[in-house]
């Protein structure tokens, strides 16, 4: 695996514990492009997409890939399944045969019953269905719908939100300095960049960059370090409003060609800083 296709997967796997799952969606299909045997890309995509069929043809494509699998093949049973958690037979719930069924056991995730000495359990989130997967960190039985693949194995949308909640631990003033940072150093933005116009010409252009680095730095350094929800999107509109300003406020027209320059420097900041904040 190159390390573009580590990135772009990584890219992936958070983007689907965090919910969004289009972009990793897009992600996953990039890293399948670079890589169509990738069993952990194939994985991640089976993970977001919610059409069963697609799902279907997905997991096929893994047990292709490895024949073996469990979590393609768990994802295939689920699927072929009805999904309804039935009581076992006496017989099928006998007593277990190694230590490791009997730990499963005696957890407060009673065992359905036990096919070829895998245990059965019922999903934790959608008690009718069967399953033989459990979240990789509290243990809890999860069905292939329930199930975010991470970046250290499958997990509950419990684990990931508390995970997410890590992530994002920014508090409310934080955000709030943050986006005073952003509006002023936007608006500095857009005057530096009409000044350096007026001294330079276009090739002030080439300055952007450095400032638009300026920028971002500043204001995640104003809110602390801190992240939050969306952040990125809400602090770049900041920029790119009182970015405009500046420009206006020196330049005095956007139509003027300091203007029009001032202003595609601002865009180049907002993307800078859009990127910096994710």
């Amino acid at each position: 695996m190159t390390t573009d296709t580590q990135k772009l997967l990584y890219q992936a796997t958070v983007a689907a514990q965090l919910g969004e799952r289009e972009r990793a969606e897009a992600l996953f299909n990039q890293v399948i492009a670079l890589e169509p045997e990738n069993v952990d890309a194939w994985l991640g995509l089976a993970g977001v997409v919610e059409d069963r069929e697609e799902k279907r043809r997905i997991y096929e494509t893994i047990l292709a890939i490895a024949p073996d699998h469990p979590v393609a093949r768990e994802g295939l049973r689920a699927l072929q399944g009805d999904g309804a958690a039935t009581p076992a037979p006496e017989e099928s719930a006998a007593e277990p045969s190694s230590a490791q069924e009997r730990k499963d056991e005696d957890t407060r995730w009673p065992v359905l019953r036990y096919e070829d000495g895998v245990p059965i359990y019922a999903c934790a989130y959608h008690p009718d269905r069967e399953t033989t997967l459990r979240c990789n960190r509290c243990g809890k039985p999860i069905c292939t719908e329930c199930a975010v693949l991470t970046d250290v194995g499958y997990r509950c949308p419990d684990c990931v939100a508390e995970l997410t909640g890590r992530f994002y631990h920014a508090q409310p003033k934080h955000v709030v300095f943050a986006l005073v940072a952003a509006a002023v150093l936007g608006f500095l933005a857009g005057v530096a960049a009409v000044l350096a116009v007026g001294f330079i010409g276009f090739w002030a252009i080439f300055l952007i960059m450095p400032l638009a680095g300026l920028v971002a730095e500043g204001i995640w350094r104003a809110g602390a370090r801190h992240r939050a929800r969306h952040l990125n999107l809400y602090a770049s509109a900041v920029v790119l409003i009182f970015g405009v300003l500046g420009v206006i406020a020196i330049a005095g027209s956007l139509f003027a060609l300091r203007g029009l320059l001032g202003l595609l420097g601002i865009v180049l900041v907002v993307v800078i800083v859009y990127q910096r904040l994710r």
